[in-house]
């Protein structure tokens, strides 16, 4: 048996409508919808990559040392390292007996590490005890203040209750910092802070109902965590 080949008629019509004419047929029709292919324009390059590198956040702190600060004390002639506070006394907390009128000094010497555009950070001071554990009649008022490289960035006054003691920020970081609140770093990335806690023993009792009493005051918690909230290092 043969195969014959197969034979397309293509029936073509000319007609002029308006002064154009128009071609209608099966082969033509399939012609002008896509039976040719053509190639459209492209170009492309590469750039250039690099390496990503994460910033450091870090807060080291030393011992506590304690000073008796009260006002009428005679003998204070010694000064806090890393503060300007040059009337204090030294104390042991374990042989040292505290009564109505005192006020006592807790120095925390630490470092703070900032490395990172738009890196800003909070200090606050938590796990501070409300001042009723021991002494039943009376209340410790707490107040603090904070320095930095020895110089004075918080002036004393009472901690807030939710004891944000101050702000930081990466000595070349991007961020709108709120004028007075957030402290640059060194050029480092890092600054020697100094945070003192004041503690003073106000008595309200006519008796001696608080006498050889105690309270722990030493484990208060010093957190620095990074903070990126509109308002405060960003307008």
């Amino acid at each position: 048996m043969s195969t014959q080949p197969t034979t397309v008629v293509v029936e073509e019509k000319r007609r002029r409508r308006g002064g154009l004419y128009w071609i209608a047929g099966t082969a033509a029709t399939a012609l002008l919808l896509g039976g040719s292919t053509f190639a459209l324009w492209s170009a492309s390059d590469t750039f250039g990559g690099d390496d990503l590198s994460s910033g450091n956040l870090a807060f080291s702190a030393g011992d506590t040392s304690w000073y008796d600060v009260s006002a009428d004390r005679a003998d204070q002639s010694e000064t806090i390292p890393g503060t300007s506070i040059v009337t204090a006394h030294a104390i042991t907390p374990a042989s040292w007996r505290m009564v109505p009128g005192d006020e006592i000094a807790m120095a925390v010497e630490a470092e703070v590490t900032l490395d990172g555009d738009n890196l800003v950070a909070k200090l606050s001071a938590t796990d501070l005890p409300d001042g009723t554990e021991g002494f039943p009649t009376h209340n410790l008022t707490y107040s603090y203040a904070v320095y930095s490289d020895g110089d004075e960035i918080v002036a004393k006054k009472p901690i807030p209750a939710d004891g944000v003691l101050t702000y930081f920020e990466s000595a070349d970081g991007g961020a709108d910092a709120v004028p007075g609140v957030v402290n640059t770093v060194d050029a480092d990335g890092t600054s020697d802070v100094t945070v003192v806690v004041f503690a003073a023993f106000t008595d309200a009792a006519t008796d001696d109902e608080d006498v050889n009493a105690s309270a722990a005051i030493g484990d208060a918690t010093l957190l620095l965590e990074q903070v990126r909230d509109t308002g405060q290092q960003f307008n």
